[in-house]
């Protein structure tokens, strides 16, 4: 009978010992839900907020990217217009230079061309003088 009434306790001991963990046992769920709840709340808002930081940062990479690329093109621009304009110049300058040696050159061989039928002329001319003073020494 002791052995009955021991295994009776027992068995009582059980139930009462059942009896509570299934009361406790929904309660340590619904805390353990809640924790893990807030967990996952708190890891979602620190990912949206890297997210948002993430992409602000792209956005000012991305930003000072398109000045840099703006400037830059901007630059070779300004520096192919500078070329461009000094070429432009330097054509005009050659092309001038050109045409004024062209027009000396001409001048110069206009003059030369005079010279030199002014001197034949008088070599013409002192040629005949000479033949007729030859001509009046041999005849004399």
């Amino acid at each position: 009978q002791t052995r009955v009434d021991a295994l009776r306790d027992r068995a009582l001991d059980m139930k009462r010992r059942f009896a509570v963990d299934i009361d406790a046992i929904p309660v340590d769920i619904e805390n353990r839900g809640r924790a893990l709840a807030d967990r996952l709340r708190a890891s979602m808002e620190e990912f949206d907020r890297e997210s948002r930081s993430r992409l602000g940062r792209e956005a000012a990479i991305l930003s000072k990217l398109a000045d840099d690329e703006s400037r830059v093109a901007a630059n070779f621009d300004a520096a192919r217009t500078a070329r461009e304009d000094d070429y432009v110049r330097l054509r005009s300058t050659l092309d001038a230079h050109n045409k004024a040696v062209s027009k000396r050159d001409e001048k110069l061989k206009a003059r030369l061309d005079d010279d030199l039928a002014r001197l034949k002329n008088h070599v013409t001319v002192e040629a005949k003088v000479r033949w007729r003073e030859d001509a009046e020494l041999a005849a004399a």
